[in-house]
């Protein structure tokens, strides 16, 4: 009997990055979509978090949106989703929060929820 393919919707909010991607059976990379705000918080010296803050909520919709067509799936179609945003910025936990918690209870998905460790400078 062959078992069904397990597709998971990766979420991440990093400091200046947010990103999604769909992973198939925990190693295949189906997708990996990346929106950097480098050169957006590069003429301040380093990451504005207010401003990194309002580029989470503004992108996250199309960063997913990208990864499930670069992986030629459907939000339907995931098994679960994951989520990773920092611990020390509100802000964009919420973003991130907000979006995936929606997510998973629209379309009844397991939802992971992991807290970067990484110490972020603001």
């Amino acid at each position: 009997m062959m078992e069904k393919d397990i597709c998971i919707l990766a979420i991440e909010s990093s400091c200046d990055e947010t990103a999604a991607a769909v992973v198939k059976n925990g190693r295949e990379v189906l997708s990996n979509i990346i929106y950097s705000q480098i050169a957006l918080h590069t003429e301040y010296g380093g990451v504005v978090p207010e401003i990194a803050s309002r580029k989470h909520i503004e992108k996250i919709n199309q960063v997913i949106e990208q990864a499930l067509s670069e992986a030629h799936m459907k939000l339907e179609e995931m098994d679960a989703i994951s989520k990773i945003s920092p611990i020390n910025d509100e802000n964009r936990k919420k973003a991130i929060y907000e979006i995936s918690d929606r997510l998973t209870l629209f379309y009844y998905r397991y939802i992971f929820k992991y807290a970067s460790q990484r110490n972020v400078m603001d």
